[in-house]
């Protein structure tokens, strides 16, 4: 209590110190603050007020208008530790509580004796009747004081409403029933493009000729059922034209501000909020749950819904079509089901995993693991959720979908254990190969990056500029132009370049590139894979091997041998050379268009095929033989050939050398029939000619013998001499023509 609050009360309480003859009196008021004051006013210390308490709650307790203790010292119940403080010693009481007219206290008037006291009748009336008359002023003061209170905290709450009036979305709006007539404030008018003065006040007439046609019915509707007391409180939603002719949604709320004496209303007042974002989100709200819907009837994902509060799951159908499980399970126990179907191996974890997400404010929740078909069966899904939490951050939904995973987990399996081969293969191999992710400017290379190009990785993003930079200065600008146009090109998905690159000890080598390009459904390149390869060894071999077919081709060609290559698969002729042009009579060009067997006669198709068949047995053999050919005109002719096997552009192939044997041949023939006749010589010579001589000399013998007695046998001798003879003339004459032959053709050859 202040100052002025105790000015009618200390009158009143040094009249009870009157009555009473008391030392002391005090005024113990109850209520929030418990305050002891004295009859001048003054606030009883701290220590004095517990000396008094136990007197005042023992006051308070008892079912007496007053309490009189003229002994305190006697007095059973009142349980006083001490009863001296200071100055004060307590050796009687006097309590009177005080209690308004409505029953509510306030606090205890008491008396404090520091001897023994008697009080009469009137004495105690008298006390009563100040205890009553203290009762009235703190009743009072209580009034003005809670009155006060009420006051502030109207014009608070008046202040606080006009705050949220002014800071919130809401207007005000009043509405003369008996004139037809609207009256908004600023904020209303604004929120329809107008300035206050333009539409305050404005006629319900022109008011509802702002109003959405479809809305104007119902409106009207709910506004008559409400003045005519049909229908609680008044609220409605709207759309209203806008100044630039857009519509815009309100929620409109209203009570009746004053009544006529027959209970219509005549006055109203009310709201009105801007809901248009609120409407269109609702719309957009309205959008996506179709589509969510049909989303889950056309995925092939099991849809899931859980209710935190009230603990009830919800799938979609392609859950029990995809699981196998039967609606009423899940429709009775569905968490407990679900929590039992996933493998014991995973449980624990993914319980763990689950509580800790809503534990911990998450908004998703993520996990891996297998779950249990109604045959038995166990697949690996993947479980994605979103979690809706309230105001306070409680979670309190939560909506997920189980996706099937065990194919695609089998494919990363698969996926992993083909990486590792690949990256054996990359450790083995001499190649350098490169993935390079094109979206995001990464490159990724192969062991032989060190191994072979003695670059270490930089530790950093490795990207395209790192390989840039080591090619070659001359080459660099032709490679990035030719990769930029094959990057383009949307049907190019495989490219090969030859370009010199920088190795690590600072030397360059000749590097073939291949690589395939990965291309989307637009046809714009995400990804390169390739591989580099270290082709300096084969391009010096290919220099010195293109010397060799240069000098080859020089002896090839040069040579006055007929000479050409011929596949040995096919036996078409592959290369000649001019001699064999000059020779067989035959164009280059009509030579790239025969085979083998178009320069062989007919009879000699046999002995080719068999030669071709030895030589195809055998591809290193070195052939030599003789045979017949046929040129162009027909002529044939004897050849002794010479081939040796030889690869030409990339075919098995065999070069030939020819030599024309022809003349040697007819030599042979000749000194062969010379031969002949030389023998026919001998053997006229040493048998033919040798018989007659024979019969001559024994027939000669035989007449020059004197024993014989052949006289008569002379003449038949001398017959058979000149017989002999004649056959030995013969044979001389044969063998000198056959010696004049034989002279004749030696001479011929000689020219």
């Amino acid at each position: 209590m202040k100052g002025k609050q105790l000015n009618n009360i200390i009158p009143l309480l040094n009249l009870a110190k009157f009555i009473g003859s008391a030392s002391s009196v005090y005024i113990f008021r109850t209520g929030i603050n418990e305050e002891v004051y004295d009859h001048f006013g003054i606030r009883l210390a701290q220590e004095y007020k517990t000396l008094l308490t136990p007197f005042f709650d023992f006051t308070l307790n008892l079912s007496k208008n007053i309490c009189i203790i003229p002994d305190v010292q006697n007095e059973k119940g009142l349980e006083a530790k001490q009863l001296a403080q200071g100055e004060y010693t307590i050796m009687g009481y006097i309590g009177c509580p005080l209690i308004a007219d409505a029953g509510r206290s306030y606090g205890v008037l008491s008396l404090i004796f520091d001897t023994s006291f008697q009080l009469n009748t009137e004495q105690e009336n008298a006390l009563l009747t100040v205890a009553s008359l203290i009762s009235k002023e703190l009743e009072e003061v209580q009034i003005r004081t809670e009155s006060k209170l009420v006051m502030k905290e109207l014009k608070l709450q008046k202040e606080v409403n006009r705050n949220i009036i002014e800071n919130s979305k809401l207007s005000i709006w009043t509405c003369n029933l008996k004139k037809d007539i609207l009256y908004v404030d600023a904020k209303w008018a604004k929120l329809l493009g107008y300035n206050k003065a333009e539409l305050c006040p404005i006629s319900l007439e022109k008011w509802e000729s702002m109003i959405h046609p479809e809305d104007l019915e119902v409106l009207k509707g709910k506004w008559n059922d409400y003045i005519k007391g049909n229908t609680g409180p008044y609220e409605i939603s709207y759309r209203i034209r806008h100044k630039n002719s857009s519509w815009k949604w309100l929620l409109e709320c209203g009570n009746t501000l004053k009544h006529a004496k027959d209970g219509i209303p005549l006055e109203m007042v009310g709201t009105i909020e801007d809901i248009t974002q609120q409407q269109l989100d609702y719309l957009h709200l309205e959008e996506a749950l179709q589509r969510l819907t049909y989303l889950s009837r056309a995925t092939t994902d099991a849809i899931w819904d859980l209710d935190l509060v009230n603990e009830t799951l919800q799938w979609n159908d392609k859950f029990f079509e995809n699981y196998g499980h039967r609606p009423e399970e899940y429709a009775i126990t569905g968490l407990t089901l679900w929590i039992e179907n996933i493998h014991p191996e995973d449980r624990s974890r993914v319980e763990a995993s689950f509580e800790k997400s809503l534990e911990d404010d998450n908004e998703n929740w993520e996990e891996e693991y297998r779950f249990k078909k109604a045959n038995g069966e166990y697949l690996i899904v993947n479980d994605k959720a979103f979690i809706i939490r309230n105001s306070s951050g409680e979670p309190v939904r939560m909506v997920g979908a189980l996706c099937d995973i065990t194919e695609k987990n089998n494919y990363l399996l698969n996926a992993k254990i083909a990486n590792e081969r690949f990256q054996r293969i990359a450790d083995l191999t001499k190649e350098v190969i490169y993935d390079w992710d094109i979206i995001n400017e990464d490159v990724y290379w192969g062991s032989g990056y060190v191994k072979h190009f003695g670059h270490a990785l930089p530790e950093k993003k490795v990207t395209l500029q790192t390989r840039i930079n080591h090619i070659h200065p001359d080459d660099v600008y032709r490679v990035l132009n030719e990769l930029k146009d094959l990057l383009k090109t949307p049907d190019q998905n495989y490219f090969e370049m030859k370009y010199r690159f920088l190795k690590g000890d600072g030397s360059y080598i000749d590097i073939h590139e291949k690589a395939s390009i990965l291309r989307n459904e637009n046809g714009d390149p995400f990804r390169v894979v390739g591989s580099m390869r270290d082709v300096s060894e084969a391009n010096r071999y290919l220099d010195k091997l293109q010397d060799s077919e240069k000098r080859y081709n020089d002896l090839f060609h040069l040579s006055p041998q007929p000479s050409w290559v011929y596949d040995l698969e096919t036996l078409r002729f592959m290369d000649v050379n001019s001699a064999a042009i000059e020779c067989y009579g035959y164009s280059r060009k009509e030579f790239m268009k025969l085979t083998l067997s178009d320069i062989r006669p007919v009879d000699g198709i046999v002995p080719l095929m068999k030669e071709i068949n030895d030589v195809r047995s055998d591809v290193d053999r070195i052939f030599s033989g003789s045979f017949k050919h046929r040129k162009k005109n027909g002529e044939e002719f004897d050849v002794r050939i010479h081939s040796n096997p030889i690869h030409f552009k990339e075919r098995i192939c065999r070069q030939v050398v020819t030599f024309d044997i022809s003349e040697l041949t007819k030599q042979i023939k000749t000194i062969e029939s010379q031969n002949t006749k030389f023998n026919k010589i001998a053997w006229m010579q040493s048998h033919v000619l040798r018989a007659p001589l024979v019969r001559m000399m024994g027939l000669t013998n035989l007449l020059l013998d004197p024993e014989e007695k052949n006289q008569g046998d002379n003449k038949f001798l001398l017959e058979e001499i000149r017989n002999s003879s004649n056959e030995i003339d013969r044979i001389t004459r044969d063998i000198a023509e056959i010696t004049n032959e034989l002279k004749i053709k030696q001479l011929l050859n000689d020219e």
